[in-house]
């Protein structure tokens, strides 16, 4: 419904229903994380503005990408949200790529690295190349 309307949301509505989604991010049931991720998606779509507001949703989110039952659609979905996020600067990109691949584990790397990847898109050019650079670092440290 609200991607049919494609109208600017009041402030105080958008907190709202950001609000109410953010709580069903999380691995206990992936068919509401899904839905929760579709309708954050869809209000920074319309509304990408007043940052402040994404603060626990995008903790969320980091969370839900370390979890090692997720799969499927739900890694796509955040995969979208974090390229939105890294588009429209809803969170600082640098503590949020810290954030992402701090305490990766085997079980969650696809997952993280689809993340990553999303995030990597919607940055700029200059960040894109310093988390590129970062990620191959950690890469050949990993490795070798």
């Amino acid at each position: 419904m609200i991607y049919l309307l494609k109208v600017k949301l009041p402030k105080e509505t958008q907190k709202d229903i950001v609000d109410v989604a953010a709580p069903y991010i999380k691995d206990e049931d992936f068919f509401l994380a899904q839905l929760a991720l579709e309708v954050l998606i869809k209000i920074i779509e319309i509304n990408p503005t007043n940052t402040g507001i994404y603060k626990d949703s995008i903790q969320n989110c980091v969370k839900l990408t370390k979890s090692a039952l997720i799969q499927g659609n739900t890694t796509s979905r955040l995969s979208d949200v974090f390229m939105l996020i890294g588009a429209h600067k809803l969170a600082d990109p640098t503590m949020l790529f810290n954030s992402l691949i701090s305490e990766i584990n085997k079980n969650c790397l696809a997952t993280v690295s689809k993340a990553l990847a999303g995030l990597i898109l919607g940055v700029d050019e200059k960040s894109k190349q310093g988390f590129i650079q970062q990620l191959i670092g950690k890469v050949r440290f990993f490795y070798f």
